[in-house]
């Protein structure tokens, strides 16, 4: 049986893990492996509305969808768990990050790194109202999606989610999977093109669905999303 359908607060021996090599290597890292004994300590479902994160490093801030934190495993005095599950004000230090070579390469576009100590904090759950080398057209952007667009502003680089009212730059880079590219390419928004934000206003957030699963491996805590913990066959 998968690790989803266990009963809590009962030991289990880890029977098979699916996802390749790629999975394993990574669940490897928090000592969940085959032949291994894992037991679940709790469950939480995903609840309420949950927007982008503020994470603060030593040199600057920056503005992450809560998906791209479901990929950043961090660790704290007293857990492991995605990034997107630490608490406001809570620190942790970076220990893996899920996800392709080029999900790391986006990443590290950021100055999100390994080792790196982060606090966490909340960001504005707003959308941005922009306008592209000046035409009429006003495009809205939610806050993931801005943060997935890097400018150059008074020979700055910096995301877009940090330009204010009125504010104009030049778009540097643009470090979003295919889909959104495709949908910037359709927008108008493309590497050298000046885009100006018209105004910020609230979003309307989406309730998020599925839950996550602490367990304890080798006396360590480990918070798993539905994703991996679907990939542990147990018994």
């Amino acid at each position: 049986m998968l690790v989803t359908n266990v009963k809590p607060k009962e030991e289990y021996l880890i029977e098979k893990i699916d996802g390749g090599n790629k999975i394993k290597k990574f669940l490897k890292k928090f000592g969940i492996e085959e032949g291994k004994k894992i037991k679940i300590i709790a469950t939480k479902s995903k609840c309420g509305s949950e927007g982008p994160l503020l994470i603060k490093t030593n040199e600057k801030n920056i503005v992450i969808g809560r998906g791209w934190a479901e990929k950043i495993y961090v660790e704290t005095k007293e857990k492991i768990c995605p990034l997107s599950r630490l608490n406001m004000g809570e620190k942790g230090r970076i220990r893996t990050i899920m996800g392709s070579r080029t999900f790391n390469k986006r990443i590290a576009r950021l100055g999100i790194s390994e080792g790196m100590e982060v606090l966490v904090d909340n960001f504005p759950d707003v959308s941005f109202v922009l306008k592209i080398n000046g035409k009429k057209d006003k495009i809205t952007l939610d806050a993931g999606e801005a943060s997935k667009i890097l400018i150059e502003k008074n020979g700055e680089k910096m995301q877009l989610t940090q330009l204010q009212k009125n504010q104009e730059a030049k778009v540097h880079e643009l470090i979003a999977g295919t889909n959104l590219l495709n949908r910037f390419k359709e927008m108008g928004i493309e590497k050298g093109k000046k885009i100006k934000i018209i105004n910020k206003k609230d979003y309307e957030k989406e309730k998020m669905e599925g839950s996550y699963f602490l367990v304890k491996v080798n006396g360590d805590l480990v918070t798993l999303s539905q994703k991996l913990a679907e990939k542990i066959h147990v018994k």
